[in-house]
């Protein structure tokens, strides 16, 4: 789940308690989820996007071995900013059987939340850290056409999406844009409006926590 516990899918508890191994991005959180979900931990080991290169033989090996491995992410649907592309890659090499267990994505439920277009968008990852990056990506983005893509989605930290927002607000401060954080958890808060409108609302909380959504309109 990507935030609310009660987001998971029956599916998804019957796969995590079902299978030999499990693969988790951050092992304490996924044997707090097990706890949670009263499911019994099986063998979990580390695959993080630090060690995904040296694991990523190690769970082949299990695999070609008829053990079945769930990855799972620490929040939202693995392989959305998150590791996993590799293993999937290389379980396609080795003719392995994959499956996907459907599941929340926090880009999704803020184009949602966000009323822009959600039938042309453009998701990114996460916002880049570095001016001259952001000027690169900012001006691609200008260049696109609205009647192909109108609306785009970043992730961002709280430690820098007022460094974000300022830089947005410099490019076009006509931007509307929609802020979302703890999506699908008790304190969920979403923050609309322009650039500065919605700079003004961040700047009042006094902890902001939790990863961050940014939802901005091209048109």
């Amino acid at each position: 789940p990507i935030g609310n516990i009660a987001d998971i899918s029956q599916r998804a508890k019957l796969t995590i308690s079902s299978v030999d191994i499990i693969a988790a991005e951050t092992v304490s959180r996924v044997r707090g989820l097990l706890a949670a979900l009263k499911i019994k931990p099986p063998r979990i080991v580390s695959y993080r996007q630090a060690n995904s290169l040296s694991q990523l033989v190690q769970i082949i090996g299990y695999l070609k071995k008829g053990r079945n491995v769930a990855l799972v992410s620490d929040a939202g649907n693995p392989l959305i900013a998150d590791p996993g592309s590799g293993l999937v890659r290389e379980a396609i090499a080795h003719h392995i059987p994959i499956q996907v267990i459907p599941g929340g994505s926090a880009f999704l439920a803020a184009l949602l939340l966000s009323g822009f277009n959600s039938q042309r968008f453009l998701f990114l990852g996460y916002f880049p850290r570095q001016s001259r990056r952001r000027r690169v990506v900012w001006r691609q983005l200008k260049t696109l056409d609205k009647k192909l893509v109108s609306t785009v989605i970043f992730y961002e930290a709280p430690s820098r999406i007022l460094s974000m927002l300022d830089f947005l607000n410099g490019e076009n401060d006509k931007l509307k844009v929609m802020v979302a954080r703890e999506l699908t958890k008790k304190f969920e808060t979403v923050y609309r409006g322009t650039v500065a409108s919605v700079k003004r609302q961040i700047k009042k909380e006094e902890n902001l926590r939790g990863e961050l959504t940014v939802v901005i309109s091209l048109k």
